[in-house]
């Protein structure tokens, strides 16, 4: 794999994808990124097993590639490269990262351990502005509850209202609910009703942030969720349980 990449863009991608990595000791492969240099396009991915995000890069592809690498090491050798321009290379299982002002390495790890990552199926969703979600979930996030004895309450409830014009989210700890509507620019689906993870919403809420004046498409799978937006995908597990009722 060669690949050559902006600074920038590559730092921010790296900012987001980094919360999605996995701490868990009996799977370290969790703990890397994969990085992807193919028919055209430069991918980070990386999942904890509950969610799975997917950032595409604009940048050089010389040689088709993909490797796997330490995400904490690699977000570290990024962030204090300075130079503009930034190569990846791969050579005898490591990843040689290099620009005008540096050159380092990094140990690599085999691919084949890495989680498949399910193909999405853009089917049914519905389109909404980003920055109008964002507020939805900036006003909710505060009172979504941490409780172990009700996990349907440890996430935000997305609904439909009966016009189908309206997204609705909502969260609530027991004892407080907070509610806000989000207009739908398009959609691709008859229902919606899921709770969607309070670690997958402050993930979401970093991603919108890169974007705010772009739209979100939000994909409703049997399972799962998934939200994309300007070349980040974020796919994540739902909250088992009936939202109660208010």
């Amino acid at each position: 794999m060669k690949c050559i990449l902006l600074r920038d863009h590559l730092n921010n991608a790296l900012g987001i994808v980094e919360k999605s990595l996995g701490t868990n000791e009996i799977m370290p492969i969790l703990k890397n990124i994969l990085i992807k240099a193919k028919e055209g396009k430069i991918q980070l991915i990386a999942t904890n097993l509950e969610t799975a995000l997917i950032a595409s890069l604009p940048g050089k592809i010389e040689e088709e590639g993909e490797i796997a690498v330490l995400g904490s090491g690699l977000f570290q050798v990024i962030n204090n490269i300075k130079d503009e321009k930034i190569e990846f290379t791969t050579k005898d299982n490591q990843l040689q990262v290099h620009t005008d002002m540096f050159q380092g390495e990094l140990v690599t790890v085999s691919v084949a351990e890495f989680p498949l990552i399910p193909k999405v199926q853009e089917t049914a969703y519905v389109e909404v502005e980003a920055k109008q979600f964002k507020k939805g979930i900036d006003t909710v996030s505060l009172a979504i509850s941490f409780n172990t004895i009700r996990p349907e309450l440890n996430g935000m409830y997305l609904s439909m209202n009966e016009g189908k014009k309206k997204l609705i989210v909502a969260g609530s700890d027991g004892f407080r609910l907070a509610e806000r509507q989000v207009d739908i620019l398009k959609s691709e689906v008859e229902s919606i009703s899921c709770i969607i993870p309070a670690k997958t919403i402050h993930l979401l809420g970093r991603m919108l942030d890169t974007s705010p004046a772009g739209i979100l498409k939000i994909v409703l799978e049997s399972h799962q969720i998934v939200f994309i937006l300007d070349g980040f995908v974020l796919i994540s597990n739902l909250v088992d349980g009936e939202y109660p009722s208010y």
